[in-house]
């Protein structure tokens, strides 16, 4: 009988310390998602939120599309997002994984947090028409060539290819 409460005392105490180790890890992995960033950041430092790499990691991509999207790596743009809004944890992974796969050139990607009134501290979206996040602004020729607002119409890499090849596109908003 002795042998009996010894073992379920030693299966609580080790249901106890798995337990307190859950917590820990989920507390661990979430302190950063609770972090919201400002201004000009690095797609390093959004590797720091769990919710970076599980969409990073999840989204493929069609490579039809990205071998397309391939000859069109002359724009520059600027992505202004939230680390607070859902839209953007689920765009702003797939984006980037997008632009991996098509070899576009980091230096021509600006990266904008901005907090939840949709500000950052420099004001880098002002004169932008930033009202929705995420906003992927396409650049080309140093004009504002088009703007996919909150989430694709189709595929991010199907409304690239359509923004940057210079087709009609309209985002959802656009009146």
């Amino acid at each position: 009988m002795f042998q009996i409460q010894k073992s379920q005392i030693m299966k609580k105490i080790f249901l106890a310390i798995v337990f307190c180790f859950s917590f820990v890890m989920l507390n661990a992995q979430t302190k950063s998602d609770n972090i919201i960033l400002k201004g000009i950041v690095t797609a390093t430092e959004l590797e720091n939120y769990s919710w970076f790499k599980k969409n990073y990691d999840n989204y493929i991509p069609k490579e039809n599309v990205i071998k397309a999207l391939q000859s069109h790596k002359d724009a520059t743009i600027k992505v202004f997002f939230g680390t607070w809004c859902d839209d953007s944890q689920n765009v702003v992974p797939t984006l980037l994984k997008v632009l991996d796969n098509m070899g576009y050139d980091k230096s021509k990607i600006t990266l904008i947090a901005l907090d939840k009134n949709k500000k950052s501290p420099e004001g880098f979206e002002k004169n932008m028409n930033v009202f929705k996040v995420p906003t992927i602004v396409v650049i080309k020729n140093e004009e504002n060539s088009d703007r996919i607002v909150e989430t694709p119409i189709e595929t991010i890499e199907e409304d690239l290819l359509k923004i940057m090849t210079g087709k009609n596109y309209v985002h959802k908003y656009a009146e």
